[in-house]
This record gives C-alpha cells, sequence and structure tokens, in this order.
C-alpha cells in the first residue's frame, strides 16, 4: 500500500529567525504537490525536513501511520525511503549513466541492479546512453539519469527541488515531461518545489503558496488562480494589475480604468483591486479615455501599457490589430480575472 505524508505543525529555526512556521501539509499517493513561493519563504526548507536532512525544532512528520520526526525522534534521511531530485543533478563523473542509476541499488545483485537500472533509463528516454558518462550528456540528459536514479530503488515519496531550473528553455518541457510521466507511473507523493508559477501550474495536481514561513493558500492550481485569498497570493501566480479603488455607493468599486463589483459584503470604503491581465479587455466603443503606450511580444500574446489619468495597466491581447500604440481605448473588465480586496 502506498501511504501518504504528512506534516504536522513544523517550525524550523537559524538563529533568532523562523523559516518555518507552524506548517501543516500532506502529500497524496499519486498527487504532485507544488510549493510555490519568493526565495525565502521557506520552501526548501520544509522540503528538507520532511525529507529527514534537517532537523525539526517542532513538529511531526509521519509515512501513513509510521512516524519519521517528533519529539525525541529522527529517521534518518538514508532510512526513509523516499526519492530526491535538486537543481544540482549531483552523478558521479567517473560512473555511466547506467552505473550512476545502479548506485543506488546495493542490495540488489549486479544482474538484477543493471537491469533495473537501464528499465529505468529506458523509461526515462536514455535506453541509447546507457554507457554514456555525465560529460557526455546533454543537462537535459543529465537530469534525466538522476530522476531514474531517484526512481529506481521504489521509494515511498518523491521530493524534488527546483529540478528543472538549471535546464535550457529548449529541453525543460521534454525532462519535465519525461519526469512527471515517470512518477505518476509510480503512483507515490510527489512534492515540487519552484518559484516558476507556470511550470508549477502545469505540474501539480496540488499547489501550496508559502510566504514567510506559512502556507497561506492551499488548493487545485485552477481553485488558488480562480480565487485567490489574497492580493499575494494572486501574485504569486504570475503578472497581475495591483489597482485603488473606492466604493461608490451602487455596489461597484471605482478604479481610474472603470468600475469592478465589489464583494458581497463591501465594509470598508477603500480597495485594492487586483486585475490580471488577461482580463483586461480593450474596445473603441464606450469611454474612451485611456491611451496604449506601449505594445511588446510576450510569448505567445501581446502586452499592452495603458495609461489613464497618470495611472497605467497592462493588458494581454492575442489580436495585435487592435492593441497598436498611441490607439485611445476603453477599458472594461472580465470579473473572473478581477479580485477585490479591502485596502491595508
Amino acid at each position: 500500500m502506498i501511504n501518504p505524508i504528512t506534516a504536522k505543525g513544523l517550525i524550523r529555526r537559524y538563529g533568532d529567525a523562523t523559516i518555518v512556521n507552524g506548517v501543516d501539509i500532506t502529500l497524496q499517493p499519486s498527487t504532485v504537490t507544488a510549493l510555490l513561493g519568493a526565495s525565502g519563504a521557506g520552501k526548501s526548507s520544509l522540503l528538507r525536513m520532511i525529507a529527514g536532512l534537517e532537523v525539526p525544532d517542532a513538529g511531526t512528520v509521519s509515512l501513513g501511520d509510521t512516524p519519521l520526526s517528533g519529539p525525541g525522534l529522527m529517521v534518518p534521511a538514508e532510512r526513509r525511503r523516499i526519492g530526491l531530485i535538486f537543481q544540482d543533478f549531483a552523478l558521479f563523473p567517473h560512473m555511466t549513466a547506467l552505473d550512476n542509476v545502479r548506485f543506488g541499488l546495493a542490495d540488489m545483485s549486479r544482474s538484477d541492479g543493471e537491469a533495473l537500472a537501464a528499465d529505468w533509463l529506458v523509461r526515462v528516454g536514455l535506453g541509447d546512453r546507457l554507457q554514456s558518462y555525465p560529460h557526455q550528456l546533454s543537462g537535459g540528459e543529465q537530469q534525466r539519469v538522476a530522476i531514474a536514479r531517484a526512481l529506481a530503488p521504489s521509494p515511498v515519496a518523491i521530493l524534488m527541488d527546483e529540478p528543472f531550473s538549471g535546464l535550457d528553455p529548449s529541453l525543460r518541457q521534454d525532462v519535465r515531461e519525461a519526469a512527471m510521466a515517470a512518477v505518476k507511473e509510480v503512483g507515490i507523493p510527489a512534492l515540487i518545489v519552484s518559484h516558476d508559477a507556470e511550470e508549477a501550474m502545469m505540474l501539480a495536481d496540488d499547489m501550496a503558496i508559502m510566504h514567510r514561513g506559512k502556507i497561506i493558500q492551499h488548493g487545485s492550481p485552477d481553485e488558488i488562480y480562480s480565487a485567490p485569498v489574497s492580493p499575494r497570493v494572486a501574485a504569486a501566480l504570475g503578472t497581475v494589475n495591483d489597482l485603488q479603488g473606492a466604493l461608490n455607493g451602487n455596489g461597484l468599486v471605482e478604479t481610474a480604468f472603470g468600475p469592478v463589483a465589489a464583494p458581497a459584503e463591501a465594509t470598508v470604503q477603500r480597495y485594492r483591486v487586483i486585475i490580471r491581465p488577461e482580463a483586461v479587455k480593450l474596445s473603441a466603443q464606450g469611454r474612451s479615455d485611456a491611451t496604449i503606450l506601449s505594445v511588446r511580444r510576450i510569448g505567445h500574446v501581446y502586452q499592452a501599457e495603458i495609461n489613464a489619468n497618470g495611472h497605467t495597466l497592462l493588458a494581454w491581447s492575442a489580436d495585435p490589430v487592435s492593441v497598436q500604440p498611441g490607439t485611445t481605448v476603453s477599458v472594461h473588465f472580465d470579473e473572473a480575472g478581477c479580485f477585490v480586496f479591502p485596502a491595508e
């Protein structure tokens, strides 16, 4: 049976600084959980406590009903059978790809270990590179070897810390797909630490946003993207416009670019209005008091910078014709991409 890994009340301090502050999280079987947050949020420290690489100052870690960390207890990392993948591939330079994977299979006979290692290298698309040394492999191929090495010993879970951030963008997608296919195949809990929101949403079934050592929202990527609980969470998942607004008495919050719906229970006068660029709709019809200042291509969309009364707004459009610099436009908002919070 494949068990979940559960962390409760984890705290980690370095000197006077509390890096992880009372975190609860459960990693479920057959589920990829993404831990997203800025540098210093505590993501890697949390992963290292779950892995057994760091001792919690408080809290517990368990595998199913089996305690791994807690008061007076610390099962060392090598006995937890948790696979680890880091940005640094950490391959042995004097060993072939096959021997690097076989290294973690010391309890098997040489022939059985080689057969299993070869099988995993085939699964990650390296069946023709078994006898290659790390210096003969590309960065993407080296990371695939690291993935095979982590999964070959049948770990109880897999933890990944920025595993793809060091790869060239042209390689990253293929390596991510190979890694996630392999992880899903074995059905174990998986945790991936990232500061790349697009990558996290692409890979994860479950997501936790960390800030200053705490998880500030936890749910599916779609839930968090569609209903962030704070401006910080909304901004963690990509570019946003952050506007000021005031309640106008008609159930609307008025901004420099037009109104948005007020919260159901509007109890204050001033609000922060967070608007995703794809929710900004431009038109030549209506109140045309905004001007497009510049247009730049951002991947598959065009990003227009818009000015109104000294305030700026970013809008994304797939149509370059409708976002020409110097054009005067009216601005409307798709409410699904607008989030209104009381001003602090």
